[in-house]
């Protein structure tokens, strides 16, 4: 439990910083949204490499998924899975 609830905590401020350092970012953001399988990671490696910082890469929007997926998510350094 204790291992859990500091994965949380972490999870939470990584969020938090990523959030306040979305804000202090100039333009706007990118976002890739698509269905899974279809190349869209190379698109999104393409557009980073070009120089764009502010680039989301995802596969589904709907609310309730979204929500599951928060809840369930476990931290694994790799912080670009915000």
């Amino acid at each position: 439990m204790t291992n859990e609830l500091i994965a949380r905590v972490a999870y939470g401020l990584a969020k938090a910083r990523h959030r306040w350092a979305a804000q202090r970012r100039p333009g706007r953001p990118i976002v890739v949204f698509s269905m899974a399988k279809t190349g869209s990671s190379a698109v999104v490696g393409g557009l980073r490499a070009a120089g764009f910082d502010d680039v989301h890469h995802v596969h589904d929007l709907d609310a309730d998924f979204l929500a599951r997926e928060e809840l369930e998510y476990h931290w694994d350094g790799r912080p670009w899975r915000n």
